[in-house]
């Protein structure tokens, strides 16, 4: 589960299949180019309590363990959909940890 003040989302390399392990952010450093990631912190007050993975075709919804499912839906507008709503989460967060 994401709480205010955690990563809400991780953006990686596309199609880089040579990318290595995750490791974990540093502090300071939260743009990791050697490992093909950033993280970014949702607003206060925004929680999400489940995944979505996006690709070009299809977007998978993992829920909570609470709810227990998922579910994959193989849509190509779906996928572009959840991509904008995505790319305007990402643009209204922070790349600083608001706790500090």
């Amino acid at each position: 589960m994401t709480t205010t003040g955690q990563p809400v989302s991780t953006r990686h390399a596309a199609n880089d299949h040579t990318a290595p392990s995750p490791k974990p952010l540093r502090t300071l450093n939260l743009v990791a180019t050697d490992e093909f990631r950033e993280a970014r912190y949702a607003p206060p007050g925004q929680v999400f309590t489940m995944t979505t993975i996006i690709g070009a075709e299809s977007v998978a919804v993992i829920s909570s363990h609470k709810e227990q499912f998922a579910m994959m839906i193989d849509s190509r507008e779906d996928a572009a959909i959840q991509s904008n709503l995505f790319d305007i989460l990402w643009n209204v967060s922070g790349i600083t940890d608001p706790r500090q």
